[in-house]
């Protein structure tokens, strides 16, 4: 899972924001993929039932591309340092522990999809265990 730490001190989100004026959800999940990571996916599908009003949340493939570090042009009233992205990081099993309980409620959801579009990945069951290890924590 990627995730990064952005412009303000101690942020770490998932990749994301706002969507463009005349721009789909799908087109603009996409354009921030390209604009903060540097990658092109293909949406494998749109979750049903979102965590927060007004978000939308995607399941998208990217393959075994390299992530490269990108900016957050939402912030354009920023100096253009101060909108370049500070850090690329990706979370394995193993560092679980530094999921926030909003990044748990995420995964929760994407194994609520999966299951309801008998959709099983090959690391399904490895979020799951993150969710059931984060439990007993």
């Amino acid at each position: 899972m990627c995730i990064w730490n952005c412009f303000q001190p101690q942020c770490i989100t998932f990749i994301g924001g706002g969507i463009e004026q005349g721009e789909t959800p799908e087109e603009a999940v996409l354009r921030e993929l390209r604009e903060e990571a540097h990658l092109e996916g293909h949406i494998i599908y749109k979750f049903n039932r979102e965590v927060a009003e007004n978000h939308h949340t995607f399941l998208i493939h990217i393959g075994n591309q390299s992530c490269r570090l990108g900016t957050d042009p939402e912030e354009e009233h920023l100096p253009l340092e101060e909108r370049n992205l500070k850090d690329l990081i990706w979370i394995s099993f193993e560092e679980r522990h530094l999921f926030t309980s909003c990044d748990r409620e995420y995964i929760e959801r994407l194994i609520e999809e999966c299951k309801e579009r008998a959709y099983h990945p090959e690391w399904l069951k490895d979020i799951q265990e993150i969710i059931l290890l984060s439990e007993r924590c």
